[in-house]
C-alpha cells in the first residue's frame, strides 16, 4: 500500500477477511491503517470484475478503427458495461494512421452519438505517436483500466505509460489471465450454441 509516497505491507484484520471473499480488498479501494492493518475498507464508487479492481476514474474502452474491423456491437457492449458498473467510459480509437482522410471523417461521424452522451474520444496512433500525450494527460493521476479486443493497441499503450512514468519500457506485461476462457476452446471447436 502507498500512503503519501510512502510504501506500507498491510494485512487485511480478522474481521475483514472472514468472509473470505476475493473482493474483500482490491486495488483501488481506500482503506484505514493501523499498525501494518487494514482497519477498515471504504465504501466503493464502483468495481470492475476483470480485472478485479475498484474506485475506477475511467475505464479507457480501446478500439482500433481498422486492423482489426471496428466492431459496433461489441463497442457498445462495452458502453453498456461501463454505464452499468458505474464506470466513466474514456474512448481511445488507435491505427487512425490507417485511414486516408475521408474515411477518418465517416469513423468520428459514426461515433458522433457520444458527444450527446457526454463521452469523451481520443483519437490516437501509437504508430506515429499521435494523441499520445493527450490520453497521458487525461489519465494522469487517475487510476484507469484499459479494456477492448485483443490486436487494438492496448498492451502498446501500456508500455508508452509505463516508460513515461518510470522512465522505462516494462519488458512483459501478462495479459493471460484476462483472456477469455473459450478462446482456444472456441478455435477448436466451441460447444454448439457458444458465443464469445
Amino acid at each position: 500500500m502507498d500512503v503519501c509516497g510512502v510504501r506500507h505491507e498491510c494485512r487485511l484484520r480478522g474481521t475483514l477477511k472472514k468472509s473470505n471473499k476475493k473482493d474483500n480488498c482490491i486495488v483501488g479501494d481506500m482503506v484505514e491503517i493501523e499498525e501494518g492493518a487494514i482497519n477498515q475498507v471504504y465504501e466503493r464508487e464502483n468495481i470492475l470484475y476483470r480485472p478485479l479492481v475498484s474506485n475506477l476514474s475511467y475505464i479507457a474502452i480501446t478500439f482500433a478503427c481498422k486492423d482489426p474491423d471496428f466492431d459496433i456491437n461489441r463497442f457498445n457492449m462495452m458502453l453498456l458495461n461501463a454505464h452499468f458498473y458505474k464506470i466513466k467510459p474514456l474512448i481511445v480509437i488507435n491505427k487512425i494512421e490507417l485511414l486516408n482522410e475521408e474515411e477518418f471523417k465517416e469513423f468520428k461521424e459514426k461515433l458522433s452519438f457520444l458527444e450527446s452522451l457526454d463521452i469523451e474520444v481520443i483519437y490516437v496512433s501509437t504508430m506515429n505517436n499521435i494523441g499520445i500525450d493527450v490520453l497521458e494527460e487525461r489519465l494522469k493521476d487517475k487510476l484507469s483500466a484499459l479494456g477492448g479486443p485483443s490486436g487494438v493497441g492496448k498492451t502498446y499503450l501500456a508500455k508508452i505509460f509505463s516508460k513515461n512514468l518510470v522512465g522505462q519500457n516494462v519488458i512483459k506485461l501478462d495479459m493471460s489471465e484476462y483472456s477469455e476462457a473459450h478462446t482456444v476452446s472456441k478455435f477448436l471447436g466451441a460447444p454448439p450454441g457458444y458465443v464469445g
